[in-house]
C-alpha cells in the first residue's frame, strides 16, 4: 500500500480537503500519485453535487485527515449504499449493505451497532 510519510496519507484515508477547482469535499483516499504529490479520492460529500460519488485528484497539501466522515445513522448508510451503487463498486456495495443488515438486527435488540461496525468500513477501505 502507497504510503507517503511527508504528509502521514495512505490509500483508504478518510480525509477532507479542496479540489484544484477549490470545491470542498469529503471522501476516502483510493490511490495516491507518489511523483504528483496528489491522490485521487472518492468523494462522499461535497458543495459541488456534480462531484459526489465520483474521484477527483487533488493536491496532498490540500487534504487534511477527516475521521468524522464516518456515518453513524441508518439513513446515511443507505445514501453510501446509493454511491456504492452509482459507482458499481461491488466489493463495497456488498460489505455496505452487511453493515446496514447488521445494524438493523442490533435496532430490532434495542442497541446501535455502528460505533464497532465502521470501524470496520475504515480497515475495509484500506484494503
Amino acid at each position: 500500500m502507497t504510503r507517503l510519510i511527508q504528509h502521514g496519507f495512505q490509500e483508504g484515508d478518510w480525509v477532507k480537503g479542496t479540489s484544484i477547482y477549490d470545491e470542498m469535499f469529503q471522501g476516502y483516499i483510493e490511490s495516491m500519485e507518489e511523483k504528483h504529490e496528489s491522490a485521487k479520492v472518492r468523494v462522499i460529500q461535497s458543495d459541488h453535487e456534480r462531484v459526489i460519488g465520483k474521484v477527483i485528484t487533488s493536491p496532498l497539501e490540500r487534504l487534511n485527515p477527516h475521521d468524522d466522515v464516518l456515518p453513524y445513522e441508518e439513513g446515511q448508510l443507505r445514501n453510501l449504499i446509493d454511491i456504492s451503487l452509482s459507482c458499481n463498486d461491488k466489493d463495497w456495495f456488498i460489505h455496505l449493505t452487511s453493515l446496514l443488515q447488521k445494524e438493523q438486527q442490533a435496532n430490532e435488540q434495542g442497541v446501535s451497532s455502528m460505533d464497532d461496525t465502521f470501524k470496520g468500513c475504515e480497515s475495509f477501505r484500506k484494503g
